[in-house]
């Protein structure tokens, strides 16, 4: 029980990290001397899309950096789509907490591809990507995850992990901010 405990705490704290580090933008929090990204709801069809909350992006992306975001966007929906699953299964409130996170992570790379003209390679289907690599990912995850809610709750921490140190490489790759 106490590596469960252990397990649970870990998932959380790594959790939060991410949500801390990609969310960053919350009404009111945002300096109106700054450049932002100005897309709204009408224009893209995405209710509650925030993309105000992107402040001071860069003119243009090099195709290394355009591959990362599609990339991006597609890893958190990954991430959305375990979470949600997962909540079906075991009807944890954390995964369902950590899936709507995952979700502003979504939108916050949309409104980046939005405003540099990429495509968005999310399909609107749960548990179906474009990117074959991690279309295995999910399968790989949620067969891992389904055998017990302390698989899934593994899993999620792994999920974590790994979002985190491609973060790091993605940052460590750019200095566009």
């Amino acid at each position: 029980m106490k590596n469960i405990l252990k397990l649970f705490t870990a998932f959380i704290v790594l959790s939060f990290g991410v949500s801390v580090l990609l969310i960053g933008c919350e009404k009111g929090g945002q300096d109106s001397s700054e450049t932002t990204i100005n897309k709204n709801a009408s224009e893209n069809g995405t209710d509650d899309l925030n993309c105000n909350c992107i402040v001071n992006p860069a003119a243009t992306i090099t195709p290394e950096e355009e591959e990362m975001l599609v990339y991006m966007r597609e890893e958190e929906k990954l991430a959305r789509d375990v979470y949600a699953k997962f909540y079906e299964k075991y009807d944890l409130a954390v995964f369902n907490n950590i899936s709507t996170s995952e979700q502003r992570h979504m939108d916050r790379v949309l409104c980046l591809l939005m405003h540099y003209g990429i495509d968005d390679p999310a399909s609107t289907e749960v548990g179906v990507f474009n990117n074959a690599e991690l279309q295995e990912l999910y399968n790989m995850l949620i067969d891992q995850g389904s055998a017990s809610q302390n698989d899934a709750l593994t899993v999620g921490a792994t999920i974590e992990d790994v979002d985190i140190y491609d973060l790091e490489e993605y940052v460590a790759q750019t200095s566009n901010e």
